[in-house]
C-alpha cells in the first residue's frame, strides 16, 4: 500500500491567486523548506513508468552551469518495444545529443536577454 499525507488549510485569498503561486515554480523556494531549486518531471505512458527528467542549477562567477538529466525508468521487457514503436535503438545517445541541443537554445535564449553586467 501506498502513504499518503494531505494537510488542508483556509486560505484568505482567491484560489486563482494562490494558483498562480504554486505554479509559479521559480517561488517554490519561498513556499517549501525541502525544495532546492532542482526542476524534475516523470514522464509516463499507459501507466508504465518511462524516464525522470530533471535540471540542476549552481551559481558561478559568469552566470550559473546548468545540469540537465535523464534518468531511464522503463522496464527491461519494455526498452524493445519502445524502440520498436519509436525506432530509437540506443536512447542514451539519442537523449544526449537532444540535451546538448536543449541546453544550447536555453544558453542562447537566456544570454540574449539578461542584464549587462
Amino acid at each position: 500500500m501506498t502513504e499518503q499525507v494531505r494537510v488542508t488549510r483556509e486560505i484568505g485569498a482567491p484560489a486563482e491567486q494562490v494558483c498562480a503561486l504554486v505554479c509559479d515554480v521559480t517561488r517554490m523556494g519561498e513556499w517549501s523548506p525541502e525544495n532546492v531549486r532542482r526542476f524534475s518531471f516523470r514522464v509516463s505512458t499507459m501507466g508504465l513508468k518511462v524516464a525522470e527528467w530533471s535540471y540542476a542549477f549552481e551559481p558561478t562567477a559568469d552566470g550559473c552551469r546548468v545540469t540537465e538529466s535523464w534518468t531511464d525508468q522503463r522496464a527491461a521487457w519494455f526498452k524493445p518495444l519502445a524502440h520498436l514503436a519509436t525506432g530509437v535503438g540506443d536512447r542514451a545517445a539519442h537523449n544526449r545529443a537532444g540535451m546538448e541541443q536543449t541546453l544550447e537554445r536555453l544558453a542562447a535564449a537566456a544570454e540574449s536577454t539578461a542584464a549587462p553586467s
